[in-house]
C-alpha cells in the first residue's frame, strides 16, 4: 500500500455513547518495555513529532499478509455485508474499507461527513486515512479479529514539530525512514510509544538529525517564552540550557 497524507485525526479511540457495533477487537500487541530494543517500519508520518509503524516480529509481515488474502478472496469479497443510508456508519465504527489497489483493509471510521455521504476512514494495521465514499465501506465481520491491529502510534523522542518546516520535514522524513526497517530504542510506553529512532547508518538519531537540520525543534523550546522569532530558538540554544543531546 502507498500512504497518502491526511491530517491526523481525532477519534481513533472509538468512544461513542452507543455500544452496538464493534468499535475495538480484544487481540492487541504486546507493549514494548522502556529500555527495549525495537525493529520498526514506519508506514505513516504526521510531522516530525508523531508517526504510525509497524512492529517487526519474526511472523509480522506472513501473519498480515495471511488475513489481507483471505480477507480479499472473491467469494469473501463477494459475500461482505453494505450499509445502506438508513444504517450508515457510525464514527469509530469498526469495519473493512476499499484502497486504491481494489483490496480491502481492516479500517475505522473516524468521521463521517453527512453532506457528501463520505467517510474519512484510519486504516489499522497501516496507520494512513483515506476519504472514501459508502460504496467502498463493508460491515465489520469477528472472524478477523484474531490479528491485533498492527499499525502503532508513535512519538519521536525530545523534539517538538516545527510548523514552519512541515514540507522539508516530510521530504526528509519520507526519505530516512518511511517504509524502511529502523532500530529504535523504547524511551516511554504510556498511553503513547516515544521511541528514539535510529539513522539509517546506526551513527545518529533522527531526532537528533532534525533539530541539527533545524527542521525540528529540541523539546525544552516548548517552556521558552521570550522568543519573537521561532529561529532564533536556534541561535539561543546555548542559552537557554538545552541539552546536549542534540549537539
Amino acid at each position: 500500500m502507498n500512504f497518502p497524507k491526511q491530517s491526523l485525526g481525532t477519534g481513533l479511540s472509538g468512544r461513542s455513547k452507543e455500544k452496538s457495533y464493534p468499535q475495538n477487537i480484544s487481540k492487541k500487541l504486546e507493549i514494548p518495555k522502556i529500555g527495549e530494543q525495537l525493529k520498526i517500519i514506519p508506514t505513516y508520518i504526521e510531522n516530525a513529532e508523531f508517526f504510525f509503524a509497524s512492529i517487526i516480529t519474526p511472523t509480522w509481515k506472513q501473519d498480515l499478509t495471511k488475513l489481507n488474502i483471505k480477507l480479499n478472496d472473491l467469494a469473501v469479497k463477494l459475500n461482505m455485508k453494505t450499509f445502506d443510508e438508513e444504517n450508515p456508519p457510525k464514527d469509530g465504527e469498526l469495519v473493512f474499507s476499499e484502497y486504491i489497489d481494489g483490496n480491502f483493509y481492516r479500517a475505522k471510521i473516524i468521521k463521517r461527513y453527512e453532506d457528501t455521504n463520505e467517510f474519512k476512514v484510519f486504516y489499522c494495521d497501516y496507520g494512513n486515512f483515506k476519504l472514501v465514499n459508502e460504496k467502498a465501506v463493508r460491515r465489520w465481520d469477528s472472524q478477523y479479529d484474531y490479528l491485533p491491529f498492527q499499525a502503532v502510534l508513535c512519538k519521536l523522542f525530545n523534539v517538538k514539530d516545527n510548523p514552519y518546516n512541515r514540507l522539508e520535514v516530510e521530504e526528509y522524513l519520507d526519505k530516512q525512514i518511511l517504509g524502511k526497517d529502523c532500530f529504535a530504542e523504547v524511551k516511554n510506553n504510556d498511553g503513547i510509544l516515544i521511541l528514539d529512532v535510529k539513522t539509517e547508518d546506526e551513527k545518529s538519531t533522527i531526532s537528533k538529525e532534525l533539530v541539527k537540520k533545524e527542521l525540528a525543534f529540541p523539546l525544552i523550546v516548548e517552556k521558552i517564552k521570550d522568543i519573537n522569532d521561532i529561529n532564533e530558538c536556534f541561535i539561543k540554544r546555548d542559552k537557554f540550557n538545552i541539552p546536549d543531546y542534540f549537539c
